[in-house]
């Protein structure tokens, strides 16, 4: 089972209607109570103000308290026609939009993402912030290109929370 998570401050500024972080991880923990594997995908990780501090911090809190099997990260990657819409209902300055690299939509597979810099240090934050607590966690990128996911250290391109 696979849950979506960010932490509570990017996910109160930006997933409305959703089941609250405190429930998720609940919720995670009871299945895997049960003996159900549990993975969680954290995408898109948004480099909101205080991000590295809030994202570290929130990463400890989900490893100490759900015992994953494979954690996947992911920036945003987004199609124009999905940015328009988002920046209709956000604005062109929200803290999604502000962070992406707009001539990386002119390659790879046309959606525009965060720039690879702003990508590996996001990663590797998390990724380190996990391994302290966890050496033995699987670790993943989702939709990423294969130079980021060597810039990272993971060497396994395509093992995201959608491939078993």
């Amino acid at each position: 089972l696979s849950w979506s998570v960010n932490p509570p401050e990017v996910s109160a500024a930006f997933e409305g209607n959703a089941p609250s972080v405190n429930d998720r991880l609940e919720a995670m923990r009871r299945v895997a109570q049960r003996g159900y594997p549990v993975r969680a995908v954290m995408m898109p990780i948004i480099p909101i103000q205080d991000w590295e501090d809030i994202y570290t911090a929130f990463t400890q809190r989900l490893i100490e308290t759900v015992p994953l099997q494979r954690l996947t990260l992911g920036g945003i990657c987004i199609y124009r026609g999905a940015r328009a819409l988002m920046e209709r209902k956000m604005g062109p300055d929200n803290a999604i939009s502000v962070h992406i690299d707009n001539d990386a939509s002119q390659i790879g597979d046309g959606r525009a993402r965060y720039s690879p810099q702003l990508r590996n240090t996001a990663y590797t934050l998390i990724i380190e912030a996990a391994q302290r607590l966890r050496p033995d966690l699987e670790l993943a990128l989702c939709l990423e290109e294969k130079a980021v996911w060597q810039s990272t250290g993971l060497h396994r391109p395509g093992r995201c929370n959608c491939v078993l």
